[in-house]
């Protein structure tokens, strides 16, 4: 019965009707579980079933007889009709509940009934864990020589050892002249033997010799870092969908150290993820990563060793050129429309840009075809009041790949909700 004066107070008191007389049912909830269980509170229907009880748990079921208590070994019931078809549930809170079907046969005695409590359902769709994998390789030279052989990679590809240099200027050049200057460039060079002019004022620049001397910097760098067990993470946000519960939306905040725009992998990419009994937390997923990317994040890092901060390898490649004669040799088979002297010198520098930029990117892919990094997750979760995942804590194993190099990586797995904002 349920008296209510508008939205202002309410009163309910609990009536129980019987022909057959009534008895005191207590309870004794069996938990096998891990979650940590504070608040107790058992519910009998009559004629009602445990499915729509649990269905609709934590919300009590209208109409039942209902107590709550301070531990499981003191929850008792009175006044529970004899005779008909009962279903008695008992839950703590939202995490975990239990429920079965029961009919009391001793008017005026006392029973006991058991009922098996199991964990609800883990609320993936709505959660948010901050994730941090560390690693360290299994066989540390495997991971080292995919970082050499990539960075080598970027120097090949950007200045070809094999390759004309001043050719390769010149037509970096002429992609980034407008197109008057573009095509002025382009018809000196067909008609006068600019190539070869330019070639000789290049002479002695080495650029790819350069490049291979970071990569070997980068190298070093690398084997230092995984020397020591576990100073290498990566580090990212998993959110969850309703829509998709199995899928998650992880964000790279870094790999190695490095941010995601230094490991060309895309800013959000879909995981999947899934939980069993005992709270166990499931991820994998396959993140695509760029190895010239990183290889040439790392090159950076060995020349800030070398030669401090302040400085880029392109430009510190165009200072052992001569961009200014470069310029005085194209002048002097004629003027390039919109493009003087200082214009073309500029244009010189920013074409050793341009091909650093190739061999960077040379090892781009959105699908991982070229380079990624395949991780499986397991852990033990926490679980707050609402099940949401709160903790995690556990290992992850994963598999370095570029081109046909492999690198086992694995280590610890933590993961913590983001604090509410």
């Amino acid at each position: 019965m349920r008296a209510q004066v508008g939205d202002a107070a309410s009163a309910e008191l609990h009536v129980a009707v019987s022909e057959q007389g009534f008895t005191t049912l207590k309870l004794d909830p069996v938990y096998s579980g891990k979650r940590d269980l504070q608040t107790w509170s058992a519910d009998v229907l009559v004629g009602g079933s445990c499915e729509s009880i649990l269905a609709n748990y934590p919300e009590a079921p209208i109409g039942a007889l209902h107590e709550d208590a301070d531990s499981p070994s003191n929850l008792t019931i009175g006044s529970v009709p004899v005779g008909p078809q009962i279903a008695v549930a008992v839950r703590s809170g939202s995490l975990a509940a239990g429920c079965t079907s029961f009919s009391a046969s001793e008017p005026g005695g006392f029973e006991e009934v058991a009922i098996t409590m199991l964990d609800r359902a883990i609320q993936l769709g709505d959660a948010e864990l901050d994730v941090s994998l560390d690693y360290t390789p299994t066989a540390p030279q495997e991971y080292t020589n995919i970082v050499y052989s990539s960075a080598m990679m970027v120097g090949d590809v950007a200045f070809p050892p094999d390759g004309a240099l001043s050719s390769l200027i010149l037509d970096a050049m002429a992609t980034s002249l407008p197109q008057d200057a573009s095509m002025s460039l382009t018809s000196l060079r067909e008609q006068n033997d600019l190539d070869n002019e330019v070639a000789t004022i290049l002479y002695g620049a080495d650029p790819n010799a350069f490049c291979a001397s970071l990569a070997d910097g980068a190298a070093s760098i690398v084997s230092a870092q995984t020397a020591v067990p576990g100073s290498t993470k990566l580090e990212g946000r998993l959110s969850g969908s309703n829509e998709q519960p199995g899928v998650t939306t992880f964000e790279l905040a870094s790999f190695a150290g490095l941010a995601p725009e230094q490991t060309g992998s895309p800013a959000e990419l879909a995981f999947s993820w899934s939980t069993s009994a005992g709270d166990l937390l499931v991820i994998s997923c396959v993140l695509p990563i760029s190895p010239t990317r990183i290889a040439g994040a790392y090159m950076t890092q060995a020349l800030v060793a070398q030669s401090g901060p302040g400085t880029t390898i392109p430009e510190q490649i165009a200072a052992t050129l001569d961009c200014s004669g470069v310029a005085a040799q194209i002048t002097s088979y004629g003027a390039v429309p919109g493009c003087d002297d200082q214009c073309l010198v500029d244009a010189c520098q920013e074409a050793i840009t341009t091909r650093w930029s190739l061999g960077v990117a040379s090892g781009d892919s959105t699908d991982g075809y070229y380079g990624s990094v395949q991780i499986g997750v397991s852990g033990s979760i926490t679980v707050s009041d609402q099940l949401l995942p709160i903790d995690l804590s556990g290992t992850w194993l994963g598999t370095l790949t570029a081109g046909q190099q492999r690198s086992m990586i694995s280590g610890n797995a933590n993961g913590h909700a983001p604090p509410p904002q």
